[in-house]
């Protein structure tokens, strides 16, 4: 599986060292051995692509965004939060609250990687390191506007979330450009990420912080799924 995940990291614009190679494929045997429900993929194949790959074509998006430390909301197995440690070099806190899962996250982690564990809500997160990150990555977690609440508190200015999404309609696109415009955030960009034997396309959704928010945030725990600003 080396040579496939080089190839296929290679298709989505990432070089792997072979030391990559290796801590990405470990994680991903730790993650389909885990007894704990973290994939529900059987097929270790079809996890490299739909886990490691999938996560491997936002490393592009991450260098462009400002220097600095990374916080990836719900990062359930790892991903994408891990790969971008390992192949982007940056600093990650994988923020996860389910407690299970965050357990799994300590124990799996790459020790060569700089990661670390958050177990808990990003809402937490953001009362305890408000505005500390350069970079927010989502991947398939919620809708747009709570995305953008999750994010604006973690974000330094000029901060970027990178949200990734499958397909999401209009009007979730519109929700999201009239959350950020109340929580000091705009819609920069949308990359379309062609995953190889993934089969169509996925969508990252680029937001940049920008101003201060209109409203307090974060709000309590759950608000921005419950009630969301738009």
């Amino acid at each position: 599986m080396e040579e496939e995940l080089g190839r296929l990291a290679k298709a989505v614009g990432v070089e792997l060292e072979g030391s990559a190679v290796t801590a990405l494929l470990r994680h991903l045997e730790l993650v389909m051995a885990s007894p704990t429900n973290v994939t529900g993929i059987s097929d270790p194949h079809e996890a490299l692509v739909r886990h490691i790959v999938d996560s491997l074509a936002i490393v592009p998006l991450v260098a462009e965004c400002p220097p600095g430390r990374v916080a990836d909301i719900g990062a359930g197995a790892g991903y994408p939060g891990i790969p971008v440690a390992v192949a982007a070099s940056r600093d990650v806190i994988l923020v996860e609250s389910n407690g299970k899962k965050a357990d799994f996250l300590r124990r799996a982690v790459p020790t060569d990687a700089r990661i670390e564990v958050f177990g808990g809500r990003a809402e937490a997160l953001a009362v305890e390191q408000p505005e500390s990150f350069a970079v927010v990555t989502a991947r398939a977690v919620a809708a747009l506007p709570v995305l953008v609440e999750l994010a604006a508190p973690l974000l330094v200015q000029g901060g970027r979330l990178i949200a990734m999404k499958g397909h999401p309609e209009a009007v979730e696109f519109a929700r999201g450009v009239e959350a950020a415009g109340i929580l000091g955030m705009r819609e920069i960009g949308r990359r379309r990420l062609h995953i190889p034997r993934l089969g169509g396309e996925r969508v990252a959704v680029i937001y940049e912080r920008v101003g201060r928010p209109q409203v307090p945030v974060p709000r309590r725990p759950g608000m921005a799924r419950k009630r969301p600003l738009a």
